[in-house]
C-alpha cells in the first residue's frame, strides 16, 4: 500500500466515481469495491480559505508572520455550529485501471476521497 494525498479530476456517474485523471493518466473504474464517510483531517477545515478568521493582533504575533486564528464554525441556519459537510467526506475504494472504456490493463485498488464541492484527492493505491 502507498499512501499519495495527491489532488486528481474524478467523473462520476450515479455519485459514483466512474472515471479519474492522476499524473496526466485516465484509470477506468472496473468496480466499487466499498464507500464510508469519515471525519475531515482537522487541519483541512483549518486551514479551509473560506471558514471566518480574525486576524490576531501585531502585538500579539511574531514579527515575521501573519497569523490569522479561526473562529468557531460557521453557523447554520438551523443554528448548529458547522454543517456536516464542512466535517466529513466521502471515501470510495474502487478498482480501477489504465486504458480507455473498452480495454482495462493492469487493475489496482485506489482509495479516492471527495472532499466536497467537487474536489477529489488520490488518498492511497494498493496493487
Amino acid at each position: 500500500m502507498r499512501n499519495y494525498d495527491e489532488p486528481i479530476e474524478v467523473s462520476c456517474a450515479d455519485e459514483a466515481p466512474e472515471s479519474f485523471r492522476w499524473r496526466r493518466r485516465t484509470y477506468i473504474v472496473r468496480g466499487v469495491i466499498d464507500s464510508w464517510v469519515r471525519s475531515r483531517p482537522w487541519w483541512r477545515y483549518a486551514m479551509d480559505p473560506d471558514r471566518a478568521a480574525i486576524e490576531v493582533p501585531a502585538a500579539r504575533r511574531p514579527a515575521a508572520a501573519a497569523v490569522s486564528v479561526p473562529t468557531a464554525a460557521p453557523v447554520s441556519e438551523s443554528g448548529s455550529s458547522a454543517l456536516l459537510g464542512d466535517l466529513q467526506e466521502v471515501v470510495w475504494r474502487v478498482e480501477a485501471g489504465l486504458g480507455r472504456s473498452g480495454t482495462v490493463r493492469v487493475l489496482g485498488v485506489y482509495d479516492l476521497v471527495c472532499t466536497g464541492a467537487d474536489q477529489w484527492r488520490l488518498l492511497t493505491v494498493l496493487d
